[in-house]
This record gives structure tokens, C-alpha cells and sequence, in this order.
């Protein structure tokens, strides 16, 4: 069942309206009227039925430079998914997904993709997909990356699907799912005993940044997805750290706000792992994902022998859990300063009572 606190993040730092507020005449829709032939009649249509959309607006121009439309859609005998889907009652159809090229590196498509999979989890919704050309390469890229793969072609468009059936997951042997991790986003299976667990700091402006979306940190004047850096609109991120054992993909990492809030905020799984080996390129392997620049990147390894981790956040912790909790229970080696490793019985005191937690494990 989809928790309560999915439903807060649907509208941070994004436009989740319907269509009849935006008109044909804004630019990024010229482009599709030369793909689809009727795409004027059918916007029309679309717009009396007030479907709805995620947007953003150039923050000067107001001016849409990215659009996700969508409608749910019954799964029934005369549907073209009918054969391949059946087993489901309702799945989404992104009728629209486009970003400006002017905006490409943003990773706005990526901020989208949250988005439309949170819609379809707080509808009990386990499917979604969206027709593309061949010649979309960026987007069937981006697509097949988190899971939609092609499920079918008809009349030169390919069908791209992604299951949420986290169920799915469950069975898999670990070199499998750990090798699917990314494709399966967002569910995760935390029940392997090779998977170990960190408490990870991070400071209050490195979380603002990362954590764009969290829904405890305040709002900005300057909250709009095309001016801020594309680490916070992006699903894979950067952690540069210091891990007292080598940390495994799959890994669980509880991110701990230190020095204000002092608490835990968010569970994350580690997808990607370079040791200080590839410090070298720790940027290029980084870009878009981490907070740092070329330069503090630089800096910062020069004395550390650091690790490298990409990694996926899943959910914000609803309950509060301080430091002064994680020191009742004995969780605060090194007062939080530094990485802590963790034992499972420790970590199934903080995660089991979490409502998110059973949205998004494979188990439940």
C-alpha cells in the first residue's frame, strides 16, 4: 500500500497542473507538430479534458522549457497493451515527454521520472509506458537506464514499459539484482546477508543540495529545476567519503543531517562503487551527480583515501531519529562525524517502523 508521505513529494520544485493553463503556441511544441500528424486536433482534445502534466517554466520567461503529460488508462480487451499487460487493471501513458535542448543536462528527464512513478504509486498503479521513434535516442536512452524497456512496435513507434510490481525483485539472486539495481528503481531488497549497512553524515548544505526535495528543508525563491545544479533534480548521486570497510553495491546508506537537525533523513542504496584507484576520474564518474566541483573535487582527495559511491536515494524516514536515539542505541560511534557501519539488528530498530519502507521493499 503507498504510504502518506509519498503524496508531499509530488509537488516540490515542479508544476503539477493540466494542460488547458498552457498554450499550443509555446515553442517546445513545435517539434512534435512535425512528428505527429493531428497533434494540433489532439491537443485540443486534451485540453478540454484538462489532462494533466508536469511543468516547468523558464524562471524569467515563464516560458514551458520541459513537459510531461499523462493520463491513467483502463487495461481492457481493446487496448494496444492488452496482450502483454493483462494482468493488471490500470496502467499511465505518458503521452508527452520533452525537454528543451537548451536545458539538456539538467536532469530534468530524470526529475520527471520520479515524479510520474510516485503518481502512479500513490494510485496503486503498477505500470507505465510511452511510445517513442527510433530516432529518439536521448529519451529511449534515459528510459531503458531506469527500467522501461520495449515491449512491443506498431506503425514505427516503439512501446516502452516499466513494471512497479516490486514483487518481481523479491526472488532474485544477489549478483542478479544487484546488476538490475538501477532498472528496478525504485524498489530494493534489503534481506541479503552480504548487505551491510552505514550511517552516513553529511552537512546541512551539502543536504539542501543533494535533498533537493526533502520535504523538512525550506523553500527558496530560487526553487525551479532550470536554475538550480543537476545533482538535485538527478536520481543517481555522488558520495565522496572515507567507508572503514569496501562497501558493496546494494549497500544500505542512512544519511544522517548533522549539525542542525541531527537526525537521520533518508535511506539510499549504493548502485556504483570506484575506490581510490579511479580518483584520477572520480569527476568525470561524478558529473552531474555530486556537489563538488573539479577543483573542491580535487582538493578534497588529496589527502583521503576515498571511495567513490553513486548511489540511489529511495525514501525520506518519516519517524525522527536523533543522535540523541542513535546514541541510546550505541549507533553513534565517533559522534557522526565519520561513516559508521552498522549491524542489521541495529538498523531493523530504526527501518522497521518506517511507513515507506514497505512501499518500497520487495518483500512486503
Amino acid at each position: 500500500m503507498p504510504c502518506n508521505s509519498l503524496s508531499k513529494l509530488l509537488s516540490k520544485n515542479i508544476i503539477h497542473s493540466t494542460i488547458d493553463n498552457y498554450s499550443l503556441k509555446e515553442n517546445i511544441f513545435k517539434s512534435i507538430e512535425k512528428d505527429y500528424s493531428g497533434f494540433e486536433k489532439w491537443f485540443q482534445n486534451i485540453s478540454k479534458e484538462r489532462r494533466k502534466c508536469f511543468c516547468i517554466e523558464d524562471e524569467d520567461t515563464k516560458e514551458l522549457v520541459a513537459i510531461m503529460i499523462y493520463k491513467i488508462e483502463d487495461i481492457s480487451s481493446g487496448h494496444n497493451l492488452y496482450s502483454s499487460c493483462n494482468h493488471i487493471d490500470k496502467v499511465i501513458k505518458i503521452s508527452t515527454f520533452k525537454v528543451e535542448k537548451n536545458r539538456f543536462g539538467r536532469k530534468i528527464g530524470e526529475l520527471f521520472i520520479q515524479k510520474i512513478i510516485k503518481v502512479a504509486l500513490t494510485n496503486y498503479i503498477k505500470g507505465i509506458y510511452v511510445t517513442a521513434y527510433p530516432k529518439h535516442i536521448y529519451l529511449i536512452q534515459l528510459l531503458n537506464k531506469f527500467g522501461f524497456y520495449e515491449i512491443k512496435r506498431l506503425d514505427g513507434e516503439l512501446y516502452l514499459y516499466k513494471t512497479l510490481d516490486k514483487h518481481e525483485i523479491k526472488s532474485l539472486p544477489l549478483f542478479i539484482y544487484q546488476k538490475k539495481l538501477i532498472s528496478n528503481y525504485p524498489f530494493f531488497n534489503d534481506n541479503f546477508n552480504e548487505v551491510n549497512k552505514y550511517i552516513v553524515p553529511i552537512r546541512p548544505h551539502y543536504h539542501d543540495m543533494i535533498f533537493y526535495d526533502y520535504p523538512k528543508r525550506e523553500s527558496s525563491l530560487f526553487d525551479n529545476p532550470t536554475s538550480i545544479q543537476p545533482e538535485s533534480n538527478s536520481i543517481l548521486k555522488a558520495y565522496i567519503g572515507k567507508f572503514s570497510r569496501d562497501i558493496k553495491i546494494g549497500d544500505i546508506l542512512l544519511f544522517y543531517r548533522s549539525q542542525d537537525i541531527m537526525q537521520l533523513t533518508n535511506l539510499s542504496i549504493a548502485v556504483q562503487i570506484f575506490n581510490s584507484e579511479y580518483k584520477g576520474i572520480f569527476y568525470e564518474l561524478s558529473k552531474y551527480k555530486t556537489v563538488f566541483s573539479r577543483k573542491e573535487l580535487q582538493e578534497y582527495i588529496k589527502s583521503k583515501n576515498s571511495t567513490l559511491v553513486i548511489f540511489m536515494p529511495i525514501f525520506y524516514l518519516h519517524n525522527k531519529v536523533s543522535f540523541k536515539k542513535l546514541t541510546e542505541l550505541s549507533m553513534t560511534g565517533n559522534k557522526l562525524q565519520t561513516i559508521n557501519q552498522i549491524t542489521d539488528e541495529q538498523y531493523r530498530l530504526i527501518i522497521n517502523e518506517e511507513e515507506c519502507y514497505k512501499c518500497f521493499h520487495a518483500n512486503y
